[in-house]
């Protein structure tokens, strides 16, 4: 496929979005004609010195905050900020960052023993499995069992965190 200069032009300005929003700007094309054509442009997410200001000057911000001023996901902001806290430019970061909202708390409880661990993920977007997990041993609340994993009629697992 031949790019035209407004295609070029709309990845430019979309060159914050993740691979699949971009995706859905160019229904025509697969993620590897995407990611071509973003390495002809120099298009990447690398981290700027500015940004990292943001991140070093902002430590009272949540992720969300964050994303919203630099345009990068909550998941890529985490895992910078342990870059930077790893080098010693960010010492600390706000209690609101790690703080469970009421909002995931109350999903948390209402579905934590009525779904498996993979649909709880998909329930809490902004949290990690290993959050997930710290939180079900903290609160003795456990997800239910995916299904038993039998392999040459021996049993592997009668329980299984994913």
């Amino acid at each position: 496929m031949k790019w035209t200069d407004e295609q070029k032009q709309l990845l430019i300005k979309n060159r914050y979005l993740s691979l699949d929003e971009q995706l859905k700007l160019f229904s025509n094309l697969t993620k590897n004609g995407l990611t071509c054509q973003r390495k002809k442009l120099g298009i990447n997410n690398k981290w700027t010195p500015e940004e990292d200001n943001i991140l070093i000057n902002n430590k009272d911000k949540s992720y969300d905050e964050l994303a919203n001023i630099i345009h990068h996901s909550r998941v890529a902001i985490r895992g910078r900020v342990g870059v930077l806290r790893s080098k010693g430019l960010v010492i600390n970061t706000s209690d609101n960052l790690l703080r469970w909202t009421d909002k995931e708390i109350r999903i948390f409880n209402e579905k934590v023993q009525n779904v498996t661990l993979i649909e709880l993920c998909k329930l809490l977007p902004n949290r990690t499995v290993g959050a997930i997990k710290c939180r079900c041993v903290q609160t003795q609340k456990f997800p239910i069992p995916n299904l038993v994993i039998r392999c040459s009629g021996k049993k592997l697992s009668s329980f299984s965190w994913i």
